[in-house]
């Protein structure tokens, strides 16, 4: 695939749209190495954000996961708790409460998610 000719926001849409269509692969993914029941997506949102969406998007393909409105006191209240200063910002944290991978103020790719699975 070819970004050469794509802005920054056409790639975002076209990296989304072949993720939703890739849904299946990364949830049976996910499952397979265990990310279901051991890790979760932790996804800091703002109604402000336009790449909010498309981080939405992503966390929707994780069986796992929570997205937090910061816009709100119960998403402004967790972000605080994880130390989270810009959105979006997704969180893999393990069952014990231990991050193990932040992207802030990105939204990754289903696939480099899955790679930092346990």
């Amino acid at each position: 695939m070819s970004y050469a000719n794509e802005t920054p926001i056409e790639r975002i849409i076209s990296d989304s749209a072949k993720a939703i269509e890739d849904f299946s692969y990364f949830a049976k993914l996910t499952q397979e190495k265990g990310g279901s029941s051991r890790t979760k997506l932790l996804v800091f949102v703002s109604n402000n954000c336009q790449r909010s969406g498309f981080a939405k998007e992503v966390a929707n393909q994780f069986p796992n996961h929570e997205i937090y409105n910061i816009d709100e006191n119960e998403g402004r209240d967790i972000a605080y708790k994880w130390g989270i200063l810009t959105v979006p910002t997704l969180l893999l944290v393990d069952s014990h409460g231990h991050v193990i991978h932040k992207w802030p103020g990105v939204v990754p790719r289903p696939n480099e998610i899955v790679n930092f699975l346990p």
